[in-house]
């Protein structure tokens, strides 16, 4: 008699008969909790609910599928619950075993026990969007001191609580400076350069435009590195998962032309 409960981040939304069991687990009557045994939001209820129909041995892995309707926006709370609940038999007052059968959801009349929880551990899936960027270096010299230019758009804009992030990882070979930041900028208010990584931190709890530049001191590498991509992501706050990333084709590092005369 045992019932597995969903829970989803804020803005999604659980489709009702959309549950499929995939591997070592089946279910029997499921469906959102519209009685609110659990969920307080009756249009669209926080809790997807899933009478399991046979044991599943400890430390077992199973699969299932559900269908669910993304936000149209990343929220800030991201981690989706799975909790574990077992339906108690029917007992008189002396305790005696009156029914030990299943009801039907919600279960009236019965003690319900929670048995299990991910406990928020399972860090869900994110709606990673792009940040559609380009990198324009003033030279392309091995190993010169050059402005690397980067321009990208965020239009629908990314918010956070403090600051949002912004990591600008080179190829290998490329060697940020320790400020990283070449010339001001009203956008952001620091960086900092470690090897081939920039961070980026904003001044202002947003980052929102579709025509952003800054301008970042770095060396060049000797050669032309291989794989030769530039990636670009965007966090918020302290948070160590991204939430837009997008990658960019490096240019190619040429030496300098020289003419000899006879």
């Amino acid at each position: 008699n045992d019932v597995l409960v969903i829970r989803r981040p804020p803005g999604y939304t659980m489709t009702e008969g959309t549950l499929r069991a995939l591997r070592s687990v089946s279910f029997g009557q499921n469906g959102l909790d519209f009685l609110r045994k659990w969920s307080t939001d009756f249009a669209n209820p926080e809790d997807f609910y899933a009478v399991l129909t046979q044991p599943i041995p400890a430390l077992s892995t199973i699969r299932f599928q559900l269908g669910v309707a993304s936000p149209v926006l990343a929220e800030k709370v991201m981690n989706w619950y799975f909790k574990t609940w077992r339906v108690q038999p029917l007992l008189d007052e002396d305790g005696a075993l009156i029914d030990a059968s299943m009801p039907e959801y919600p279960w009236l009349g019965r003690d319900i026990t929670a048995t299990g929880t991910s406990d928020g551990a399972f860090l869900g899936f994110l709606l990673v969007g792009q940040v559609p960027f380009s990198v324009v270096p003033s030279l392309q010299t091995p190993g010169a001191e050059i402005k690397l230019t980067i321009n990208l758009g965020v239009a629908d804009g990314v918010e956070a609580q403090e600051s949002v992030r912004m990591e600008v990882l080179a190829p290998d070979g490329f060697v940020f400076a320790d400020s990283c930041r070449y010339g001001g900028s009203p956008i952001f208010s620091k960086c900092t350069g470690f090897q081939n990584q920039a961070t980026l931190v904003t001044a202002r709890p947003r980052l929102r435009g579709s025509d952003i530049t800054v301008d970042l001191r770095v060396r060049n590498p000797g050669l032309t590195p291989t794989p030769n991509y530039f990636y670009l992501s965007l966090f918020q706050d302290e948070s160590t998962q991204y939430v837009r990333w997008s990658q960019y084709l490096s240019y190619e590092i040429m030496g300098m032309g020289v003419v000899y005369k006879g």
